[in-house]
C-alpha cells in the first residue's frame, strides 16, 4: 500500500538535475514545511516534465505545494538523536505565486466587427429587442411524447 501526502512549504535551496540510470532527467529539491522547531524538511524528487518545470520556475524561499507518495525513514549519526528523514515523489507542483494581472491595451482592437477597442467595450446588458424569446413560448415544449 502506497501513501501519498500533500504538503505545502518554502524551497529551502535551488534543485539540483540529475539524470537516472536508465538516463531520465530528474530534480531534487529540499524543502521546509513549517516554520522553528516544529519545521519538517522533506527531500522532494520530481519525474514529471510538467512538475519539473513548475519546479525550476520557482526561487529560494518561494512557497509552492507538492502532492505525491511519500517515504519517513529513521536516521541516525553516531552521538547525535535520531531524526526522521522524510522524502516524496512529487507528480504535481503547484507554485503558491499569484501570475501577474494582464491589461488590454487600449489601442487594441476587439475581435468584434464593430471596431470598438476593447477599453470602450460596453458591458451594458442587452437591450429587450436583443434578449432571446424562452423557448416555452417558441414551442419547445409541444411534443406528443407522453411522459
Amino acid at each position: 500500500m502506497t501513501s501519498r501526502v500533500l504538503i505545502d512549504a518554502v524551497l529551502d535551496r535551488p534543485p539540483v538535475r540529475l539524470t537516472s540510470k536508465a538516463g531520465k532527467r530528474y530534480l531534487r529539491a529540499s524543502a521546509r514545511d513549517g516554520k522553528g522547531p516544529d519545521a519538517k524538511w522533506w527531500t522532494v524528487f520530481v519525474f514529471g516534465e510538467t512538475a519539473i518545470e513548475a519546479l525550476e520556475a520557482l526561487t529560494v524561499g518561494e512557497a509552492f505545494a507538492a502532492s505525491g507518495p511519500f517515504e519517513a525513514n529513521i536516521w541516525a549519526t553516531e552521538g547525535r538523536e535520531p531524526r526522521i528523514n522524510l522524502s516524496m515523489n512529487a507528480d504535481a507542483i503547484l507554485s503558491a505565486r499569484k501570475p501577474k494581472p494582464t491589461k488590454p491595451k487600449s489601442h487594441e482592437k476587439s475581435p468584434n466587427t464593430d471596431g470598438r477597442s476593447i477599453a470602450s467595450k460596453s458591458w451594458a446588458a442587452p437591450a429587450r429587442a436583443e434578449v432571446e424569446t424562452p423557448l416555452a413560448e417558441k414551442g419547445a415544449f409541444d411534443d406528443e411524447i407522453p411522459f
